[in-house]
């Protein structure tokens, strides 16, 4: 039996349904690729070391997700190996928790099935001192002088010889000295503070200090003239000789009586 015109153009249309239908079904299912995708994990893997290129064991170290504050917790291993599985992509933070070392240790960014393979060397924390400045208690420059602190360093090292990998033989203050409270300040009631950030060398001196733009540059004069006089015993990481960062407050304030 001939088939019509009809006859031929319902069974286009048929075809053209079964088609349609079957791209929107693909569609459907694209988003759902995508998004598949974009949150398959990643991997981030390698050795923890410190800054003498020896390999720390049994380190705790958790990234945290800048974003989401999602956390992976984990652990070098016996060797100082360190491996992440299943992380979702992102931006995270890197900490470690081992005394002596900075608790922040930078930040990686994990694309989707990324393995990531990143040796962390571990920064050494910071030592912080308050220095409260009055008018009595500084004194003049003739008056004040260089204070040297005698015995102040341990006979032995704590650390001994030859030093376990990562331990730290801390600085020790051996010369000190206040800063003087500016006169004009004085005379004034004036109050403020200055926070130096800077790093204590090999040779025990505070080197690159800095302070923030909007100090008074006049207790930051005096604050910086003290502590250019100061001098450590130089801090040891593995038995090295090795810098380390310093935060130093000098608060400037008239005692009331």
């Amino acid at each position: 039996m001939l088939r019509g015109p009809r006859d031929r153009g319902s069974s286009g249309c048929r075809v053209g349904v079964v088609m349609l239908a079957g791209l929107l079904a693909m569609a459907l299912l694209l988003p759902g690729l995508v998004v598949s995708a974009q949150d398959a994990p990643a991997g981030f893997s390698g050795a923890v070391t410190d800054a003498t290129g020896r390999l720390l064991p049994n380190v705790p170290i958790v990234l945290v997700n800048t974003a989401s504050g999602q956390t992976y917790k984990g652990q070098s291993d016996a060797a100082g190996r360190f491996a992440f599985a299943g992380v979702r992509s992102g931006e995270y933070q890197v900490e470690v928790r081992k005394s002596g070392f900075a608790r922040r240790q930078g930040h990686v960014t994990l694309a989707p099935r990324q393995k990531l393979q990143r040796n962390l060397v571990l920064l050494l924390g910071s030592i912080v001192e308050m220095i409260v400045v009055s008018p009595d208690s500084a004194g003049s420059a003739a008056q004040q002088g260089l204070r040297r602190i005698p015995d102040r360093i341990p006979a032995a090292d704590p650390c001994g010889q030859p030093a376990a990998a990562g331990c730290i033989t801390p600085p020790v203050k051996l010369v000190d000295m206040t800063p003087r409270y500016p006169q004009a300040h004085a005379e004034g009631a004036v109050s403020g503070k200055v926070v130096v950030e800077a790093r204590i060398g090999t040779d025990g001196r505070l080197k690159a200090l800095q302070t923030a733009p909007d100090s008074d540059p006049a207790f930051v004069q005096a604050t910086l003239e003290a502590l250019r006089a100061w001098q450590f015993s130089p801090a040891r990481l593995s038995g090295v000789p090795a810098e380390c960062r310093i935060e130093v407050t000098a608060v400037f304030q008239i005692r009331r009586h």
